[in-house]
């Protein structure tokens, strides 16, 4: 008797983080009813070992290839008509397989669905938390039905799945192969729901140079994707909030006119930003960000609020700098995919 559902986690050096990732997927209820395939991708650690002693189906990469080309093989080894792609450094939560499993039941109308992480990461260094907290508020403010897909905790079903073909294998690592899949799927009719009710548990340790480089590559891949891929007016993201907009204009100006101001303290020159306009342009982050910032104290309180502000600014500045780097791309005609890591 075939699967209900095939669970499928790429996986590349992932030793640290698969064991718990296996271990509450096989706790979950509903879980006898799917098949887990791990696809580990050329790991120079034991996380092909680590897979095999679970007693979960386990393929190997020769090579090297990518998230985008490892969920591919996982898709095409799999028996279940439903697929659920999880990262090897997400442990579900809760009722999250009997409730995905129920809802795709029920909607047989909905192609693609995403699940979310946790408000409260497991690991407590700021990044981690930060970077946690961020990802969640922001999925939190999308609705019902949404024009991505995200491959932490997403599933598709294979009709779908082989229409748009799979994930697009250019992608360079973990990218956004799956952004642009997710787009692929809304620009055939497909619809995403967006659910709650499938949390995980994110436990990758971030650092601060791994996440301003994470958030510096999704930005300049997102910029590109969004403007080229996405359809206007239909189901914004949670990130693109009027919020978040003010928020990036005033990060960007913040950054050019402090630059100004101390370029103009240095050489001793009468700079070309008043010297207001960066406490003004900071002010109106702040005040962009006022939300997220009561969210934040409201779960970790105001000393947690005081390292995570800093980090906060420090991340939308290289936003910036990745959106604009992202136009550049687009201008210069360098493909979606991008081959340098910088365009």
């Amino acid at each position: 008797m075939a699967p209900e559902l095939s669970v499928i986690i790429p996986a590349f050096n992932a030793a640290e983080t698969l064991g718990r990732c296996l271990a509450a997927l096989q706790e979950q209820e509903g879980a006898a009813a799917c098949e887990i395939i791990v696809v580990d991708d050329a790991s120079a650690d034991a996380t092909a070992a680590i897979a095999r002693a679970a007693g979960v189906a386990c393929l190997c990469q020769e090579s090297n290839r990518g998230a985008a080309a490892a969920r591919n093989r996982g898709a095409r080894s799999a028996s279940a008509d439903l697929f659920l792609f999880v990262d090897a450094d997400v442990a579900l939560k809760d009722h999250s397989l009997r409730n995905l499993l129920r809802f795709f039941e029920q909607r047989p109308e909905i192609s693609a669905a995403v699940g979310t992480y946790a408000a409260l990461s497991p690991r407590r260094d700021a990044c981690s938390l930060y970077h946690n907290f961020f990802t969640y508020y922001h999925h939190d403010l999308s609705g019902e039905e949404v024009e991505w897909f995200w491959g932490a905790i997403g599933a598709v079903r294979r009709s779908a799945w082989e229409e748009v073909g799979g994930f697009d294998e250019r992608y360079a690592g973990a990218a956004a192969e799956d952004m642009q899949f997710g787009y692929e799927l809304a620009l055939r009719g497909r619809r995403i729901a967006y659910r709650r009710d499938v949390p995980g548990d994110h436990l990758h340790r971030f650092s601060l140079r791994s996440m301003l480089w994470n958030d510096y590559r999704k930005a300049v891949l997102g910029t590109k994707l969004y403007l080229t891929r996405k359809q206007p007016g239909r189901h914004h993201h949670g990130f693109s909030n009027p919020a978040n907009a003010v928020a990036l204009v005033a990060a960007g100006l913040f950054g050019l006119s402090f630059l100004g101001f101390l370029l103009g303290m240095v050489n001793r020159q009468e700079c070309l930003f008043p010297a207001f306009a960066p406490w003004l342009c900071l002010a109106v982050f702040l005040l962009a960000g006022r939300r997220f910032y009561s969210f934040l104290a409201e779960r970790m309180g105001f000393f947690f609020l005081a390292q995570a502000v800093p980090l906060h600014l420090l991340s939308f500045l290289i936003i910036v700098a990745g959106t604009v780097m992202g136009l550049i791309g687009l201008a210069l005609g360098r493909p979606l995919q991008g081959k340098s890591p910088w365009l």
